[in-house]
C-alpha cells in the first residue's frame, strides 16, 4: 500500500486531502507544521511514497503558530529541506499563494509541481499519478 505525508497548517485542508488519499487506498500521515512532519518521519519505520506540503504557513514551528505571520517562504524552506534530507521522496506543493506570486514560488522550487488551492480532487489525483510514475533522479542514473 502506498503512503503519503500531508503537511498543512489548516486542519480542514489536511482532512480534505487525507480523505482523497484514503479513498485511493493510501496510508496517510498528517502534520500541522514542518516540525511535526520531520518528527513523523523520524518515528515511522518506512518513509512515505509521497509528501504533499502546503507552502503558505506561519513563521513558527510550535503550537502557537497561529499567532505568527504567514509566508510561502516557510513552505519553500520546508520543501528544500525535504529535498536534501529525503531526496528519494517525491513532493507536491499546494498553495493558497496569490496568483501574482506563484511564479516567484515555482522559480524557487522548480522541480516540485505546485497545485493552487482550491483544487479539484481530479487535479490532485492526476498530479499524484504523474509524480509517482516519474522515475526519480537516482533511478535515471
Amino acid at each position: 500500500m502506498r503512503s503519503v505525508l500531508i503537511i498543512d497548517d489548516s486542519q480542514d485542508y489536511r482532512e480534505t486531502v487525507a480523505s482523497i488519499f484514503f479513498d485511493c487506498n493510501f496510508d496517510v500521515v498528517s502534520a500541522a507544521c514542518p516540525k511535526e512532519a520531520f518528527e513523523c518521519l523520524e518515528k515511522e519505520d518506512t518513509l512515505p511514497d509521497l509528501i504533499v506540503c502546503d507552502l503558505h504557513m506561519p513563521f513558527s514551528l510550535e503550537s502557537d503558530m497561529k499567532h505568527y505571520p504567514y509566508s510561502y517562504e516557510v513552505g519553500i524552506q520546508t520543501i528544500q529541506e525535504f529535498q536534501v534530507s529525503f531526496p528519494e521522496i517525491p513532493l507536491i506543493a499546494i498553495t493558497a499563494t496569490a496568483p501574482h506570486e506563484i511564479n516567484l514560488v515555482t522559480e524557487k522550487i522548480r522541480s516540485v509541481p505546485t497545485l493552487s488551492k482550491p483544487f479539484h480532487k481530479s487535479e490532485l489525483l492526476n498530479l499524484v499519478e504523474r509524480v509517482l510514475m516519474e522515475p526519480s533522479a537516482e533511478q535515471a542514473h
